[in-house]
């Protein structure tokens, strides 16, 4: 969450999106969007950056009212004084509404009237299109994949043309001049305009995608991998075109990539989504010369260089991203994260295969006294793991002590990251079965760890949030501690 400018033209609060609302599937709350919270001002970029299927797609949409959203707002083109408010309430909201662990509140929790008010009043989200029409005409979206995009009946000429349907205050002959000049600026020769789709390969068609974008001039434009057909030269133009337009009619984009040369040539600010979460967010400076999150510092030091011409993200990290909808629990990166806490998220079916390892490599060892174990069972509600031993065995406490041992020791060696999330390892009464409590999964916030610098990291702190147990009731006093 951002502190409000006065120049602020975009304000994202708190978006949830779940995939039941894009698949259909009745209560599949698995989260496209996780609570997203972004802050764009008038003349600037937002770059958003990630890997495929992080989510910065449906984002863009989401944004531009394209698809329906479970909960949350978008602020745009709303009075200064108006914003300032929805600001202030909505940064209140987040941190005021926790439960007793600590946790973000979730989709559909009451919020106080003043904030619905604005919501109602100045959010896109949940209006008709009739009543969103006069703020939506400032809005354009550039969607991803060109030839789909254009109508293949419709000379270049008429598809650009045809964006000034949504209103305008030029006349033919200016619409004309204008459609001359950005056909120009994005490169397109004078014959292009005469020539229909079929006729153009992807990167001439992604080229009048962008062009018709521009000749309306839109408050804001939202692009969707605006560059991603292109070869060097026309992308190097493309992103001067922009930067251009930018420059001398104050428009604001919001641009996704896995391009990160475009990122780093159009963002003033940089939004790093994770599996439907921002996880980084911040000036481009401070994304490039002190990222912060394990996530971010992947993605970057993975990046071939500006100066190679290149710059993908995809297919440069080792350990594929999981995908929605199998995302982790915890901290949705604690699987490939190398400064993982015990909190991150660290699960019984997680550490099965660990502790599997532990009871093989020891039981038949002249060192170890491991009794022949049977099963080992993941409890996943619980979070815990329960050892049966075969027939007659009677576990010994001093098991125990040596199967605590021996975890604490595979947790320095490679791979035995995850054990440190066991909270305790126990015997039964009976004696005849071993439990091993993890720690609850936490899910760490987006914080402002440094002056504008937004990250959702434990490193930084957070945990002492999170209470390890419930606080225990107080017990009633009994007639004679009263007396």
């Amino acid at each position: 969450m951002t502190e409000l400018d006065e120049t602020t033209l975009v304000f994202v609060a708190h978006l949830d999106l779940e995939l039941e609302k894009l698949t259909g599937r009745s209560a599949d709350r698995t989260k496209v969007l996780d609570d997203i919270s972004l802050q764009l001002l008038e003349g600037e970029t937002l770059g958003i950056i990630g890997e495929s299927g992080s989510g910065k797609s449906v984002l863009l949409k989401a944004i531009a009212g394209l698809v329906p959203v479970n909960s949350g707002a978008v602020y745009f083109e709303t009075p200064p004084e108006s914003m300032y408010k929805a600001v202030k309430l909505e940064k209140e909201y987040i941190q005021g509404a926790k439960t007793g662990q600590g946790a973000i509140p979730q989709a559909g929790e009451i919020i106080s009237p003043d904030l619905s008010e604005l919501r109602k009043r100045f959010s896109l989200i949940g209006k008709s299109l009739r009543k969103t029409r006069k703020s939506r005409k400032e809005i354009y979206f550039v969607f991803q994949g060109s030839r789909t995009a254009i109508d293949p009946k419709k000379t270049v000429w008429d598809t650009i043309a045809e964006s000034f349907k949504r209103g305008t205050d030029l006349n033919r002959s200016e619409i004309d001049n204008r459609i001359k000049e950005v056909a120009e600026a994005a490169g397109l020769r004078e014959t292009d305009l005469q020539k229909y789709p079929n006729d153009m390969n992807v990167e001439e068609l992604q080229i009048v995608n962008i062009a018709r974008a521009l000749a309306v001039e839109p408050k804001l434009a939202i692009m969707d991998e605006p560059t991603s057909d292109m070869d060097i030269s026309a992308k190097a133009q493309i992103l001067n075109t922009l930067r251009d337009y930018q420059y001398s009619r104050g428009m604001s984009y919001i641009v996704a990539s896995n391009d990160l040369n475009v990122i780093r040539v159009l963002s003033d600010r940089v939004a790093v989504m994770y599996l439907g979460k921002v996880v980084e967010y911040s000036t481009l400076s401070n994304i490039y010369s002190g990222m912060l999150h394990p996530y971010t510092k992947m993605l970057i030091s993975n990046s071939i260089t500006l100066e190679n011409g290149q710059g993908l993200i995809d297919g440069q990290i080792g350990d594929r991203s999981p995908v929605i909808p199998s995302i982790p629990a915890g901290c949705a990166f604690h699987t490939r994260c190398p400064v993982a806490f015990k909190n991150c998220g660290w699960t019984a079916a997680e550490i099965a295969p660990l502790i599997r390892e532990i009871m093989i490599l020891n039981k038949n060892t002249d060192l170890s006294n491991f009794p022949p174990y049977h099963e080992i069972i993941p409890d996943l509600g619980a979070n815990s793991l329960k050892i049966t031993f075969e027939g007659g065995t009677h576990i010994s406490y001093e098991f125990v002590g040596e199967l605590n041992r021996l975890i604490e020791a595979r947790v320095l060696l490679e791979g035995g990251i995850p054990l440190q999330a066991v909270e305790s390892v126990a015997v039964s009464p009976g004696g005849d079965f071993v439990t091993i409590q993890l720690l609850k999964p936490r899910v760490p916030r987006l914080m402002e760890v440094k002056p504008g610098h937004f990250a959702s990291c434990f490193q930084y702190g957070g945990l002492e949030d999170y209470p390890e147990k419930e606080p225990e009731e107080p017990k009633a006093k009994t007639n004679e501690e009263a007396a």
